[in-house]
């Protein structure tokens, strides 16, 4: 994952507010004993790094108070299924129209395969675990227009 934790923007076509979340199954501390979990790694918007103010606000909104004490994750997560509740719930939050979440081994099958930044970009954002925000819909069409036009 080398350079690809600045805030570069992989949007692709620079209108795309798709969320990406990266994540792995680990044991970040095996001397506690603590069993491996599933941890974000990395959450992506249009605009580079999600903001880990809101993204801590939802995981404790919607999984837990306790949150892992390595500042640079997100979790831990019990099971996958937890992991895409919390992408769903994130999602919701900043309005997204769709998350996609990718483990550290498809994100860096993708980067070895990708020749730029734009198909990267397109890939992360539709390779993954796609989870759909179908509601956000619904609340775009009750824009400026759709008023004007009833």
């Amino acid at each position: 994952m080398s350079g690809m934790t600045d805030n570069h923007n992989f949007s692709g076509n620079g209108a795309d507010e798709t969320v990406v979340g990266i994540y792995h199954f680990f044991q970040p501390r095996i001397h506690e004993g603590n069993p491996p979990m599933y941890y974000l790694l990395h959450v992506l918007d249009h605009r580079g790094i999600l903001d880990r103010e809101t993204a801590l606000k939802v995981y404790r909104a919607k999984i837990s108070d306790e949150i892992d004490r390595d500042h640079e994750i997100i979790g831990p997560f019990e099971s996958l299924e937890q992991l895409n509740q919390y992408a769903f719930a994130l999602c919701e939050e900043i309005n997204a129209p769709k998350v996609s979440l990718l483990s550290v081994a498809e994100y860096n099958l993708l980067l070895e395969n990708s020749h730029d930044l734009i198909n990267l970009g397109n890939d992360i954002k539709s390779k993954g675990n796609i989870l759909e925000n179908i509601d956000r819909e619904e609340k775009t069409k009750s824009g400026f227009f759709s008023k004007m036009f009833r």
